[in-house]
């Protein structure tokens, strides 16, 4: 295991089993803004909501979640801010594992934000890379906007035995590809909100 020290913005991480994890990436404030944000523009433009139970024949056994790309929202200092967090955090993880820094990669423009029900999840093992249209994601990272009791809605982790536990304005950063299947798990009292993408190669 590799640790950080506190650095900049008080981020600490820990990178474990090519899974970087970085508290207080961004700030439990500008979570509940999102999470504001958020609610407000699903509340007025129900049509651009994506319903992730039509993904799998078991509908929502196998995936029940909302989401929505934060380029839609209006408020654009929001982009600035998660932004901001990834450029710090992949930085941080290129330093450990440094034949990133190699790569030509960039991250993706499209920035997806996405509210999980009680009952709901990600429930399906999956990695980032299973599709023909996948294929140019490097890594994956989540941002979890709202804390989460014990023993719910974890990104778990199939082969490193790894569940990461959601909490407000932690980033989670890990290898798109086969060797990081995952799952989100279901969540039953809360609500569950967070910010996710991929960092793609650079054509």
């Amino acid at each position: 295991m590799d640790q950080l020290g506190d650095g900049v913005f008080g981020l600490t991480a820990v990178q474990e089993n090519f899974i970087g994890i970085y508290e207080n990436a961004i700030s439990k404030d500008k979570c509940n803004e999102i999470i504001n944000c958020m609610e407000m523009h699903m509340a007025s433009n129900p049509t651009e909501i994506r319903n992730g139970t039509g993904q799998f024949d078991k509908k929502d056994i196998g995936r029940k979640d909302y989401q929505i790309f934060a380029q839609k929202l209006s408020n654009n200092s929001i982009l600035k801010d998660i932004g901001h967090a990834l450029d710090v955090c992949v930085n941080a993880y290129a330093d450990i594992f440094f034949t990133l820094k190699n790569l030509s990669h960039i991250r993706s423009e499209e920035i997806k934000l996405q509210k999980t029900p009680p009952k709901g999840g990600y429930h399906v093992w999956h990695c980032e890379t299973d599709s023909k249209d996948t294929g140019d994601r490097v890594l994956a990272w989540t941002i979890y906007l709202n804390d989460i009791p014990d023993g719910e809605g974890e990104t778990e982790f199939l082969w490193q035995g790894v569940r990461v536990k959601p909490k407000a304005g932690t980033l989670c950063l890990f290898p798109a590809s086969f060797t990081h299947v995952h799952r989100g798990n279901p969540v039953y009292s809360c609500d569950k909100y967070i910010a996710t993408g991929w960092f793609t190669f650079n054509a």
